[in-house]
């Protein structure tokens, strides 16, 4: 049906076929929560490393005979449906939970937040790539979300590392003591970093990396990559904040910014996509992420929460290292080694972070673990 109604646009066709996989990675969501609350992330990391697996498989048996955009839908939902269905079946034998009305609607009422969260998370997400297609057309839409892709890794990792310190984390906020202001400082800095050295990387090789994935017909998208490394710093900022305020019960705050922020995603893209493309969509999405972490900062004031030592001052040495390395222009691959180097070495100096704090976090993340 999706095919038929726009023949013209497949890019709007694939994102109506594909709507199931966001279904699908919702379930994953939830069945994954029940794991990391009882810190046995071990069967998430199975099943969720199977799903991709699944997914490049089907890719593979679609493109036998030539490959269109809905097939890599297929591909996806497919892929991802089958491990998914395996993972709620070995998590029902297990679990075997008890569903009743009473609890169902209380579920509802207490969550209603987060689902509002998830609704304009995914709005945010994707609303580039079609407010792209629609106003600047296919090409400028592919442009983009081939270097888009490299961000959505770095992002799934930044989740992943996320629900590793969750646990811990909503655990050590309702028990007295230090321990949870040092994690989520710990938590915090250390996706900081994470994504910086992401995007100090993609900033250094982007041109290397999109021409190996992608081919010289994607040398379009290299400039669009340098603009969305920052993003992937963002990205990961964000997933820490999220955390943060949510083991604060700044439920409300949380939505509130990031309701703010997809409105000033879709005006700013309004406004740059017709005169710039794929690049003005890059500038939207790095002004957007900006905002949000901002808007979460601000909502995070008087909670011990250090901004200008945890976010600001390791994304301005990484800046500053990206456009040396950039005025250097060396070898990408010796660049990038030495600068991403150059960064951590430059936090260790200015002791950005200690060697006890990094194994108290050790051992709070470890299953049973003891403070």
């Amino acid at each position: 049906v999706a095919n038929h109604w726009y023949a013209d646009n497949p890019v709007l066709a694939v994102m109506l076929l594909i709507l199931p996989y966001g279904l699908i990675l919702a379930v994953q969501t939830s069945i994954g929560a029940y794991y990391s609350c009882y810190q046995t992330m071990h069967v998430n990391g199975i099943f969720q490393g199977a799903a991709p697996v699944a997914v490049l498989v089907f890719y593979f048996a679609y493109s036998a005979n030539g490959l269109s955009l809905a097939d890599v839908a297929y591909a996806y939902v497919v892929g991802a449906g089958i491990v998914t269905a395996l993972w709620v079946a070995y998590t029902l034998r297990r679990v075997r939970p008890l569903v009743t009305a009473a609890d169902t609607w209380e579920v509802l009422k207490s969550s209603n937040q987060y689902a509002l969260s998830n609704i304009l998370g995914m709005a945010y997400f994707r609303l580039d790539v079609v407010m792209l297609s629609a106003l600047a057309g296919i090409r400028e839409a592919g442009i983009y979300a081939a270097a888009f892709k490299l961000v959505e890794l770095v992002s799934k990792v930044a989740v992943v590392a996320g629900r590793v310190f969750a646990p811990a984390i909503f655990k050590a906020s309702h028990e007295p003591g230090r321990a949870y202001g040092v994690l989520v400082s710990m938590m915090t800095r250390f996706m900081a970093i994470a994504g910086l050295v992401a995007s100090v990387a993609a900033f250094i090789l982007a041109e290397d990396v999109i021409l190996l994935l992608f081919g010289e017909s994607y040398a379009a998208s290299v400039p669009i990559l340098r603009i969305l490394a920052g993003v992937m710093a963002t990205r990961c900022m964000m997933v820490a904040m999220q955390l943060l305020m949510s083991s604060e019960d700044l439920h409300f705050q949380r939505v509130a910014a990031l309701g703010a922020t997809v409105a000033a995603h879709i005006a700013v893209n309004a406004v740059l996509i017709p005169f710039m493309g794929a690049e003005g969509a890059a500038w939207a999405a790095l002004f957007s992420s900006t905002l949000l972490i901002l808007l979460y900062v601000f909502s995070s004031r008087g909670r011990k929460f250090d901004f200008q030592r945890w976010l600001l001052m390791p994304s301005a040495l990484a800046a500053a290292v990206a456009v040396a390395a950039l005025v250097a222009d060396a070898n990408a691959l010796v660049s990038a080694v030495v600068s991403v180097s150059v960064f951590l070495v430059g936090l260790l100096a200015i002791g950005f972070v200690s060697g006890d704090e990094i194994r108290f976090v050790l051992r709070a993340v470890k299953p049973n673990g003891s403070r």
